[in-house]
Protein backbone atom coordinates (compact mmCIF):
# COMPACT_ATOMS: atom_id res chain seq x y z
CA UNK A 1 0.00 0.00 0.00
CA UNK A 2 1.49 3.27 -1.01
CA UNK A 3 2.47 5.95 2.17
CA UNK A 4 -0.16 8.41 1.24
CA UNK A 5 -3.02 6.12 0.86
CA UNK A 6 -2.13 4.15 3.93
CA UNK A 7 -2.22 7.59 5.78
CA UNK A 8 -5.52 8.33 4.57
CA UNK A 9 -7.13 4.48 4.44
CA UNK A 10 -9.62 5.44 7.86
CA UNK A 11 -11.13 8.08 6.12
CA UNK A 12 -13.03 6.29 3.97
CA UNK A 13 -16.57 7.35 2.20
CA UNK A 14 -18.48 9.97 3.62
CA UNK A 15 -19.73 13.10 2.05
CA UNK A 16 -18.30 16.02 3.84
CA UNK A 17 -18.78 19.38 4.32
CA UNK A 18 -16.14 21.23 3.72
CA UNK A 19 -16.45 24.80 2.75
CA UNK A 20 -16.63 25.99 -0.66
CA UNK A 21 -13.87 26.21 -3.37
CA UNK A 22 -13.78 28.44 -6.02
CA UNK A 23 -11.80 26.99 -9.15
CA UNK A 24 -12.22 28.98 -12.21
CA UNK A 25 -12.44 27.15 -15.94
CA UNK A 26 -12.51 28.40 -19.14
CA UNK A 27 -15.47 26.58 -21.15
CA UNK A 28 -14.86 26.53 -24.58
CA UNK A 29 -17.66 25.72 -27.65
CA UNK A 30 -17.61 22.66 -29.66
CA UNK A 31 -18.15 22.53 -33.69
CA UNK A 32 -21.80 23.04 -32.84
CA UNK A 33 -21.36 26.03 -30.73
CA UNK A 34 -22.41 23.56 -27.37
CA UNK A 35 -19.99 25.25 -24.21
CA UNK A 36 -18.04 22.37 -22.71
CA UNK A 37 -15.25 22.21 -20.13
CA UNK A 38 -11.97 21.34 -22.24
CA UNK A 39 -10.64 17.93 -20.36
CA UNK A 40 -7.78 15.61 -21.35
CA UNK A 41 -9.20 12.47 -22.54
CA UNK A 42 -7.81 8.84 -21.85
CA UNK A 43 -9.28 5.54 -23.48
CA UNK A 44 -9.64 2.83 -21.18
CA UNK A 45 -8.88 -0.16 -24.03
CA UNK A 46 -5.10 1.48 -23.84
CA UNK A 47 -4.30 1.07 -19.97
CA UNK A 48 -2.06 -1.29 -19.36
CA UNK A 49 -4.16 -2.88 -16.71
CA UNK A 50 -7.39 -4.20 -17.03
CA UNK A 51 -8.51 -2.11 -19.65
CA UNK A 52 -11.89 -3.85 -19.69
CA UNK A 53 -12.61 -2.70 -15.63
CA UNK A 54 -11.00 0.43 -15.37
CA UNK A 55 -13.61 2.96 -16.80
CA UNK A 56 -13.59 4.46 -13.13
CA UNK A 57 -10.08 5.09 -12.98
CA UNK A 58 -10.09 6.38 -16.38
CA UNK A 59 -12.44 8.50 -15.85
CA UNK A 60 -10.83 10.43 -13.12
CA UNK A 61 -7.56 10.68 -14.40
CA UNK A 62 -9.09 12.96 -16.97
CA UNK A 63 -10.59 15.10 -14.69
CA UNK A 64 -7.48 14.60 -11.74
CA UNK A 65 -5.38 15.90 -15.15
CA UNK A 66 -7.28 18.69 -15.75
CA UNK A 67 -7.27 19.76 -11.80
CA UNK A 68 -3.56 19.60 -12.34
CA UNK A 69 -3.43 17.41 -9.43
CA UNK A 70 -1.37 14.48 -11.77
CA UNK A 71 0.89 15.16 -14.38
CA UNK A 72 1.62 12.57 -17.21
CA UNK A 73 4.96 14.25 -18.02
CA UNK A 74 6.00 13.13 -14.73
CA UNK A 75 4.33 10.13 -13.89
CA UNK A 76 3.31 8.62 -17.30
CA UNK A 77 0.11 7.60 -18.25
CA UNK A 78 -2.18 8.89 -15.92
CA UNK A 79 -4.90 5.72 -15.53
CA UNK A 80 -1.83 3.52 -14.74
CA UNK A 81 0.08 5.65 -12.43
CA UNK A 82 -3.65 6.05 -10.79
CA UNK A 83 -3.97 2.09 -10.70
CA UNK A 84 -0.49 1.99 -9.09
CA UNK A 85 -1.10 4.69 -6.29
CA UNK A 86 -5.04 3.50 -5.09
CA UNK A 87 -4.19 0.04 -5.16
CA UNK A 88 -6.52 -1.04 -7.87
CA UNK A 89 -9.66 -0.25 -9.31
CA UNK A 90 -11.93 1.90 -7.85
CA UNK A 91 -15.74 1.09 -9.25
CA UNK A 92 -17.82 1.74 -6.38
CA UNK A 93 -19.21 5.68 -5.51
CA UNK A 94 -17.05 5.48 -1.80
CA UNK A 95 -14.32 4.16 -3.35
CA UNK A 96 -14.22 6.32 -6.49
CA UNK A 97 -14.62 9.68 -3.74
CA UNK A 98 -12.13 8.17 -1.38
CA UNK A 99 -9.48 8.12 -4.05
CA UNK A 100 -9.97 11.32 -5.83
CA UNK A 101 -9.59 12.82 -2.06
CA UNK A 102 -6.49 10.79 -1.89
CA UNK A 103 -4.92 12.40 -4.68
CA UNK A 104 -5.74 15.86 -4.04
CA UNK A 105 -4.53 16.22 -0.47
CA UNK A 106 -1.31 14.31 -1.59
CA UNK A 107 -0.99 16.89 -3.91
CA UNK A 108 -1.73 19.62 -0.96
CA UNK A 109 -5.08 20.61 -3.10
CA UNK A 110 -7.96 21.96 -1.52
CA UNK A 111 -9.87 20.35 -4.17
CA UNK A 112 -12.24 17.60 -3.27
CA UNK A 113 -14.92 14.92 -4.75
CA UNK A 114 -18.59 15.61 -3.48
CA UNK A 115 -19.88 12.14 -3.98
CA UNK A 116 -23.39 10.44 -3.35
CA UNK A 117 -25.77 7.89 -4.55
CA UNK A 118 -29.07 10.13 -4.69
CA UNK A 119 -27.68 12.87 -6.83
CA UNK A 120 -30.08 14.61 -9.01
CA UNK A 121 -30.13 15.44 -13.10
CA UNK A 122 -30.50 19.29 -11.67
CA UNK A 123 -27.29 18.78 -9.05
CA UNK A 124 -25.45 17.62 -12.11
CA UNK A 125 -26.93 20.27 -14.63
CA UNK A 126 -25.94 23.13 -12.18
CA UNK A 127 -22.12 21.81 -11.46
CA UNK A 128 -21.57 22.06 -15.05
CA UNK A 129 -23.39 25.69 -15.81
CA UNK A 130 -20.71 26.39 -12.96
CA UNK A 131 -17.87 25.08 -14.38
CA UNK A 132 -17.23 21.77 -12.33
CA UNK A 133 -16.69 18.36 -13.95
CA UNK A 134 -18.37 16.10 -13.21
CA UNK A 135 -18.33 11.65 -13.43
CA UNK A 136 -21.41 9.90 -13.79
CA UNK A 137 -21.98 5.85 -12.97
CA UNK A 138 -24.79 4.55 -15.23
CA UNK A 139 -26.15 1.77 -17.46
CA UNK A 140 -24.06 2.30 -20.62
CA UNK A 141 -23.40 -1.31 -20.81
CA UNK A 142 -25.36 -4.40 -18.98
CA UNK A 143 -22.85 -4.30 -16.17
CA UNK A 144 -22.62 -0.46 -15.82
CA UNK A 145 -19.95 2.03 -17.17
CA UNK A 146 -18.60 5.38 -16.04
CA UNK A 147 -18.05 8.66 -17.89
CA UNK A 148 -16.94 12.54 -17.84
CA UNK A 149 -19.64 14.95 -18.21
CA UNK A 150 -18.17 18.12 -19.21
CA UNK A 151 -20.92 20.09 -20.47
CA UNK A 152 -25.19 20.58 -21.30
CA UNK A 153 -26.31 22.62 -23.85
CA UNK A 154 -30.19 21.93 -22.58
CA UNK A 155 -30.32 19.11 -25.73
CA UNK A 156 -27.38 17.17 -25.31
CA UNK A 157 -24.62 16.24 -22.63
CA UNK A 158 -20.64 16.79 -23.61
CA UNK A 159 -19.04 13.75 -22.56
CA UNK A 160 -15.40 12.21 -22.32
CA UNK A 161 -16.11 8.55 -22.55
CA UNK A 162 -13.54 6.29 -21.77
CA UNK A 163 -14.72 3.18 -23.50
CA UNK A 164 -15.89 5.15 -27.20
CA UNK A 165 -18.71 5.48 -28.62
CA UNK A 166 -21.88 4.49 -26.95
CA UNK A 167 -24.86 3.30 -28.60
CA UNK A 168 -27.66 4.82 -27.01
CA UNK A 169 -29.36 2.16 -25.66
CA UNK A 170 -29.75 1.58 -22.03
CA UNK A 171 -27.96 -1.55 -20.79
CA UNK A 172 -26.91 -1.20 -24.63
CA UNK A 173 -22.87 -1.58 -25.74
CA UNK A 174 -19.88 0.51 -27.32
CA UNK A 175 -18.29 0.77 -30.44
CA UNK A 176 -14.46 0.85 -28.93
CA UNK A 177 -12.75 1.28 -32.14
CA UNK A 178 -13.43 5.43 -32.13
CA UNK A 179 -12.84 7.68 -29.63
CA UNK A 180 -14.47 8.64 -27.04
CA UNK A 181 -13.46 12.75 -26.59
CA UNK A 182 -15.97 15.39 -26.74
CA UNK A 183 -18.88 12.77 -27.62
CA UNK A 184 -22.09 14.87 -27.39
CA UNK A 185 -25.34 12.16 -26.29
CA UNK A 186 -29.08 12.93 -26.60
CA UNK A 187 -30.61 14.59 -22.96
CA UNK A 188 -32.90 11.99 -22.96
CA UNK A 189 -31.17 9.11 -23.52
CA UNK A 190 -28.03 9.95 -21.23
CA UNK A 191 -30.49 10.52 -18.66
CA UNK A 192 -32.60 7.24 -18.74
CA UNK A 193 -29.02 5.76 -18.76
CA UNK A 194 -28.11 7.08 -15.01
CA UNK A 195 -31.36 7.27 -14.00
CA UNK A 196 -33.18 4.33 -12.35
CA UNK A 197 -36.41 5.00 -10.66
CA UNK A 198 -37.25 7.30 -13.49
CA UNK A 199 -37.55 10.31 -11.27
CA UNK A 200 -33.78 11.60 -11.54
CA UNK A 201 -32.77 11.99 -8.00
CA UNK A 202 -30.47 8.32 -7.62
CA UNK A 203 -27.72 9.53 -9.42
CA UNK A 204 -24.44 8.03 -8.52
CA UNK A 205 -22.68 11.54 -8.92
CA UNK A 206 -19.34 13.08 -8.17
CA UNK A 207 -18.77 16.38 -8.53
CA UNK A 208 -15.47 18.13 -8.35
CA UNK A 209 -14.64 21.36 -6.47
Amino acid sequence: MKPFLSALRASAFATVLLPAFSFSSASVADSEGASHLELPYWKQTENRYEPERTCSLTSLAMVTDYLQLTDPAQHGRTPDYLFEQLDGVRQTVPALQEGFNTIAEHASSELRAYSKTDGTIQELQQALAAGHPAIVHGWFTPSGHIVVVTGFDGEHYTVNDPNGRWNLKKRGGYDTSVSGEKLRYPKDAFELAINDNGTGDDLWLHIFR
